[in-house]
């Protein structure tokens, strides 16, 4: 059981009223929390309070944007701490940020409950955060065949993250942000769940997407432990990768 007291929080945010009202909600759920008004006060804050585990960052940021405190971030960690980037415009996609290692992306406005509820989330280790709940099932199947985990791997057809998967695809999708299932079969592995569509490649509306970003909800398969035991070994930077 997560104790919020023991999990450092640190919100970056040049906007002083956002700021105020996300500490604020963060510290009534018992977190333990920070606050900067840019990139560069954020990481020195992260360099001087070893142990920050959840960074909640606007990404247009004066004296050193979000975009480069999740790099900065990244590059010293690539699992702590957390970053979740909010922003009213941005020049990024989501396949960018989650590329990077985000684990979520929320536009202004947003419910701060939403944004807590993925932040505690986030906290769980991965077997927990992918057991299956007692939900409605998905309407819509994704059926992934490739011949051979090594050699989907190996040209870019499937690749993992800490968060979930990209895949070649030949089949039309729903809209990103929908919740489907998805059945994978790559030699020796099987696996099987749900997931949240994140990102579709190329994103416009006439070509077909060739790629999708695909965040794991809910996993099952026989495969499945074999999959947290790679992700726990090797500690991907990405959340869901990009195409090589």
């Amino acid at each position: 059981m997560i104790n919020p007291r023991d999990i450092k929080v640190l919100i970056a945010e040049d906007e002083p009223d956002l700021r105020d009202l996300l500490a604020a909600k963060f510290r009534v759920f018992g977190f333990n929390v920070m606050t900067a008004h840019s990139g560069n006060m954020a990481w020195d804050k992260i360099l001087e309070n070893p142990g920050v585990q959840i960074v909640v960052t606007d990404i247009r940021m004066p004296n050193g944007s979000g975009y480069e405190l999740l790099q900065k971030c990244k590059q010293k960690d690539s699992e702590f701490p957390r970053v979740f980037l909010i922003s009213g415009f941005t020049d990024y996609t989501v396949q960018e940020l989650m590329a990077l290692g985000s684990e979520g992306f929320v536009s202004k406005p947003f419910d701060t409950k939403d944004l807590l509820n993925i932040v505690r989330k986030s906290l769980l280790n991965t077997s927990d955060r992918w057991r299956a709940q007692n939900a409605d099932i998905p309407e819509f199947k994704l059926d992934l065949e490739f011949p051979s985990l090594e050699k989907s791997t190996q040209n870019g057809h499937l690749l993992f993250g800490r968060g979930g998967f990209l895949a070649k695809i030949k089949t039309a999708l729903p809209d990103t942000n929908t919740l489907i299932q998805f059945h994978l079969n790559a030699n020796p592995w099987t696996l099987q769940g749900t997931g949240i569509i994140r990102w579709k490649s190329p994103s416009d509306l006439v070509q077909p997407s060739e790629y999708v970003g695909l965040e794991i909800v809910s996993l099952e398969g026989p495969s499945s432990a074999e999959l947290i035991e790679w992700l726990e070994t090797k500690k991907p930077k990405a959340f869901i990768p990009s195409p090589i």
